[in-house]
């Protein structure tokens, strides 16, 4: 897919995942937490280098997120945690297109001919995301998708 817009999308992704640092409102993630879960789904795996390491990057922040919104509770805290350490791994990242071989590499494309994953990944991010908030969840209920022009994922 060959997108002539790929750095104002990079920048606008950068934008989303630097919005989601701020300390004084942690909070917005967790409110925001569908519409993330949307974009991420949307944008993972496609593009750049920097691109895809942005996407991740908002996966990553969303579950930091919600861990520092559970830390005083120490059994939802400890899922979280390895959540977080799994987020890290080889296998998380080349669902979003990237690679790390070695733990002291830098991380790059895991297809350089590409600028696209297949629709086996997007499936494999939609579940990490389900997870993500299904773990990071106040209360454990169900959730259900919503498949439309509107959105891809809705989560209740």
């Amino acid at each position: 897919m060959e997108v002539e817009e790929w750095s104002s999308l990079t920048v606008l992704t950068r934008l989303a995942l630097a919005s989601g640092h701020h300390p004084r409102i942690m909070s917005l993630n967790q409110l925001c937490a569908p519409d993330i879960a949307f974009l991420i789904t949307m944008l993972g795996g496609l593009g750049t280098l920097t691109f895809r390491n942005s996407t991740h990057g908002m996966a990553v922040n969303l579950v930091q997120t919600l861990l520092v919104a559970r830390a005083g509770d120490e059994n939802a805290s400890l899922p979280l945690r390895r959540l977080a350490d799994e987020m890290k791994t080889r296998p998380i990242l080349n669902i979003f297109g990237l690679d790390r071989p070695y733990p002291s590499s830098e991380v790059c494309l895991l297809d350089h001919t590409s600028q696209e994953i297949g629709m086996e990944s997007v499936q494999k991010i939609t579940e990490l995301l389900v997870r993500i908030l299904d773990t990071g969840a106040q209360t454990t209920g169900k959730y259900w998708f919503r498949f439309d022009r509107q959105s891809i994922l809705t989560y209740v």
